[in-house]
């Protein structure tokens, strides 16, 4: 994709654990998403109406036995990141 820019590394504090994720920022029509990758797949989160960052990815959402707790920290963290 030639919209992406550089990997950026997402720190996360999650269960007493410091977790590091490589993210890219990508523009989407008028606003951006990030694609980061969890547990070994591609989740992409955007910011809904009020600017909260939400998981968007159908592909990780369905085939993932994905931790919707992480996937909560990580949205929250990004919110804080683009204040």
């Amino acid at each position: 994709m030639d919209n992406m820019s550089d990997i950026l590394e997402l720190p996360v504090h999650y269960q007493n654990e410091e977790l590091v994720f490589g993210m890219e920022m990508i523009n989407w029509g008028y606003t951006h998403r990030f694609k980061i990758i969890v547990n070994g797949l591609e989740c992409f989160f955007e910011p809904d109406e009020e600017g909260v960052y939400r998981a968007v990815s159908e592909d990780y959402l369905k085939h993932a036995s994905q931790d919707t707790e992480l996937l909560k920290v990580i949205g929250e963290t990004l919110g804080e990141l683009m204040r």
